[in-house]
């Protein structure tokens, strides 16, 4: 009987038991890191970063900064060199950089970014990147602009303007983001045609602030205004711009970029927006 109490109590003991989750983890605190992270679920467009030696400040296209501290986590500068492999080594748990172990487990990817921890994070001349210890690579929205962007948006815009080619009688505006036309319209009225473009990214619920306007036609001031009005980062027009009009660029900080067609182009305005 009493062997039979003995077996009785160690089953109960062991039910009560919790078993271990997998990956089972505790965030450790790293200043400047949750608030990288609400940026980036916010959709905030990467500016720059200001380097110093106790602080590295993460600049966004709104004015809004974070400031990271060296002592919480670096973020290494490669504008000048190509970034090191960042991996998780094969039959391993524990993340590598440059193969070179960092002693960072890697977690399971079902795992919050807000529960984990950073592994690598660099900015290039284009974006800014965030590699995560639950196997995600974050990479921000950037308004940075290559050549090869520039010909594609503007040869694609034209592609794409089925309307036009027909009749050789409208206008077509689009709205652009990481080198993909997002909305494009088409009127007889340039003005309309961008404030189609703007109303449908009002319907979708897109948001339109730092994308990148392509335009078919001249770009006067009215144009310019409207873009500056959206807060956009850059205008690409396969016409002129008027001098109206790239005054107002100038001021509102909007690359503008003009005669785009074949494998060349213009710029007027703001040429450090276009890398390489």
């Amino acid at each position: 009987m009493k062997r039979i109490l003995y077996i009785l109590a160690a089953l109960v003991l062991l039910a009560s038991c919790k078993k271990p989750e997998p990956d089972q983890h505790v965030a450790k605190s790293y200043p400047g890191y949750k608030e990288l992270l609400e940026a980036y679920d916010a959709g905030n467009v990467f500016k720059e970063v200001q380097p110093s030696a106790e602080v590295n400040v993460v600049v966004f296209e709104d004015g809004s900064k974070i400031n990271v501290p060296v002592s919480s986590f670096m973020i290494h500068d490669h504008t000048k060199t190509p970034a090191p492999t960042v991996e998780v080594e094969t039959g391993m748990q524990w993340w590598s950089v440059g193969g070179q172990m960092t002693g960072i487990k890697a977690l399971h990817s079902a795992l919050s970014k807000y529960d984990a921890e950073p592994v690598y994070v660099y900015y290039d001349a284009n974006t800014l990147y965030m590699y995560v210890s639950n196997r995600a690579l974050l990479k921000f929205i950037s308004n940075r602009l290559t050549p090869e962007e520039v010909i594609a948006l503007s040869n694609g815009l034209e592609e794409e303007s089925r309307l036009f080619r027909r009749t050789g009688g409208v206008h077509t505006a689009a709205l652009a983001r990481d080198g993909q036309l997002l909305i494009r319209r088409e009127d007889v009225s340039r003005h309309a045609a961008v404030d189609k473009a703007l109303g449908a990214c009002l319907r979708q619920q897109i948001p339109y602030r730092g994308m990148v306007l392509v335009f078919s036609g001249r770009v006067a001031g009215e144009i310019a205004q409207k873009a500056a009005d959206m807060g956009c980062a850059a205008i690409i027009a396969r016409s002129a711009p008027t001098d109206h009009a790239c005054a107002i660029t100038e001021q509102a900080g909007i690359t503008l970029i003009g005669f785009a067609r074949d494998d060349r182009f213009n710029i007027y305005t703001c040429p450090q927006r276009v890398t390489g």
